[in-house]
């Protein structure tokens, strides 16, 4: 879990310009892929910052979070090699809105991780990405850090100009196509539907 030097990699991040962290020679020129603004609370006299930044390289990923209540400030800098990656899981916060969850990516490691950097999130052997607080699309995110996980081959791909496109979302399916899909489903089950009237 040692921080990371050499080369540049590419981030999902809480900040709109380039990064720059004399601590962290490899963020130094890493392009950032989503910026995130922290939140305040509706209360002038009551303020509450969240930031979450999750920077991914060819050798590892580095998440920095940092938790502002008042004026109680927690930062967390931590970075884990590939190899020190056990699973990459989708995981779940508890909290909702509406029926909707936050989505989290929960990272299984190989050792403990270290108290100090650990946030509320987090466990013995357990890193928790609040994917919800970036603003790149969380299933993008998330199928991005498991292939990357699985396919070592590609990690180089993060250090290459158009990485960027590497958390492009797929194109979103229209209304007519999903109906397409979806009869060409039933039809290949035998269960097509022979009137417009038929709710399958």
């Amino acid at each position: 879990m040692a921080s990371p030097s050499g080369s540049v990699g590419w981030s999902v991040s809480a900040k709109a310009s380039c990064h720059s962290d004399a601590t962290h020679e490899r963020s130094r020129s890493s392009p950032q892929l989503a910026p995130l603004s922290p939140t305040p609370a509706p209360h002038y006299w009551l303020r509450y910052e969240f930031t979450t930044v999750l920077h991914i390289y060819p050798n590892g990923i580095r998440r920095y979070a940092r938790r502002r209540i008042l004026f109680s400030i927690r930062e967390s800098d931590l970075f884990l090699h590939w190899d020190e990656i056990a699973q990459i899981s989708q995981g779940d916060l508890g909290v909702r809105v509406g029926s909707a969850s936050h989505p989290v990516i929960d990272l299984s490691t190989t050792s403990t991780v270290p108290i100090p950097l650990r946030t509320q999130h987090d466990a013995d052997n357990l890193v928790a990405i609040m994917a919800h607080m970036l603003i790149s699309e969380s299933n993008t995110l998330f199928a991005l850090l498991k292939h990357l996980h699985e396919n070592p081959h590609d990690r180089k791909l993060v250090s290459e100009p158009s990485a960027a496109e590497l958390l492009r979302p797929p194109p979103c399916v229209n209304a007519s196509t999903r109906h397409a899909l979806r009869e060409q489903r039933r039809s290949h089950e035998g269960l097509s539907c022979t009137t417009s009237s038929t709710r399958c």
